[in-house]
């Protein structure tokens, strides 16, 4: 098992995240990068969607919710330009394999993490 150690002393681990939401048009993608002597290690990718009855100020709201409909899509792609790497931009697919609306907003968390080369 991994350590974790604040960013403050010396980390040895951080976990990052960034989030996406899909448009109807153009490609979705990420940017993740790690600071000096860090490579990028990924942890989840979750799809999330949020319900018909959500509030409307929330459906452009691109972070995951308590409500929202999520499922863990990490092993559905490839991730192997980004992993031991600093920086990377990575694509994001649109996942229509949920059992729910498909006029609900879709979105994507990305957790990574930054590790230590000395680690």
């Amino acid at each position: 098992m991994r350590s974790m150690v604040d960013a403050d002393d010396d980390d040895v681990e951080t976990v990052k995240a960034v989030s996406q939401c899909f448009h109807s048009t153009g490609v979705s993608f990420v940017t993740l990068y790690c600071g000096y002597q860090h490579f990028i290690d990924i942890e989840h990718a979750i799809h999330g969607r949020r319900p018909l009855n959500a509030d409307a100020a929330l459906t452009s709201y691109c972070h995951l919710l308590p409500t929202d409909c999520l499922i863990d899509v990490t092993g559905q792609y490839d991730w192997s330009a980004c992993r031991g790497q600093r920086h990377c931009v990575h694509l994001l697919r649109h996942f229509n394999d949920l059992d729910h609306d498909r006029h609900c907003a879709d979105h994507q968390r990305l957790s990574y993490l930054q590790v230590s080369r000395h680690y």
